[in-house]
C-alpha cells in the first residue's frame, strides 16, 4: 500500500450480507511523498495523531487528517521499525536498527527516555498496556542468541521492571491486551 494515499473503509449493505471493502479517498499526502521506504507506522487509540518511520531512520509525527507536523526527527534510528502509543496518547515508542528504543513526549515533541539495550540483545515489537495495579508498562521483545524475551519497563523511570525469555527461537509476531493480562507471541 503507497503511504501517501489513505483509504477508508465503506460499508456495502444488501439484504443478506454485508461487506467491508477499501475504497480510495484519492488525496495524496504530500508530506509522505519521496520519503523512501516506510517501515512502521501506527495511529493513537483516538485516531488523530500519526506516527511513521522509515528506512532511512526518519520519525514523523502528524495530526490526522490535516498532516500538520508535531514531530519530524531525522535520526531518530538506523531504521524506524516499530511504533507504538500508550493508550493515554502522552507517548509515542520507538524501535529501529542499532541503537536504544526511544520514548518520545507526543506534546512536547521531545525524546525523553532511551530504552537501553544488555549484552547482545536485538529490539523487535514493543506495545504499551496496564499494569495490574492499573498503572502503565512498556513490553518489548528482546532477542539474543539464545531466544526471545519479553522485557517490562516502568513508564515513570523508563526504567527495567523484568525480564522473562519465553522462546528459544526467533519472535515474529507480538500484541498486548490493553488491559495487561493477555501477551501472544
Amino acid at each position: 500500500m503507497d503511504v501517501r494515499m489513505w483509504f477508508e473503509w465503506d460499508a456495502v449493505k444488501s439484504n443478506d450480507v454485508q461487506k467491508l471493502s477499501l475504497k480510495s479517498s484519492e488525496k495524496l499526502l504530500h508530506q509522505l511523498e519521496d520519503v523512501g521506504l516506510q517501515l512502521a507506522l501506527t495511529f493513537n487509540d483516538g485516531g488523530f495523531v500519526l506516527a511513521v518511520g522509515g528506512e532511512d531512520g526518519k520519525l514523523r509525527v502528524f495530526k490526522w487528517p490535516s498532516m500538520e507536523f508535531i514531530l519530524d526527527e531525522a535520526n531518530a534510528h538506523a531504521s524506524v521499525k516499530y511504533l507504538d502509543f500508550s493508550p493515554d496518547e502522552k507517548y509515542l515508542v520507538s524501535l529501529g536498527s542499532g541503537g536504544p528504543g526511544r520514548v518520545w513526549n507526543v506534546d512536547s515533541s521531545t525524546s525523553i527516555a532511551s530504552l537501553t539495550k544488555e549484552n547482545d540483545e536485538v529490539f523487535g515489537f514493543c506495545r504499551f498496556s496496564q499494569a495490574s495495579d492499573k498503572n502503565l508498562v512498556l513490553y518489548v521483545i528482546a532477542m539474543q542468541e539464545q531466544g526471545g524475551s519479553i522485557v517490562k519497563w516502568n513508564n515513570t523511570s523508563w526504567k527495567r521492571m523484568s525480564s522473562k525469555r519465553i522462546v528459544r527461537g526467533p519472535v515474529s509476531a507480538f500484541k498486548a491486551s490493553t488491559d495487561g493480562k493477555l501477551l501472544a507471541v
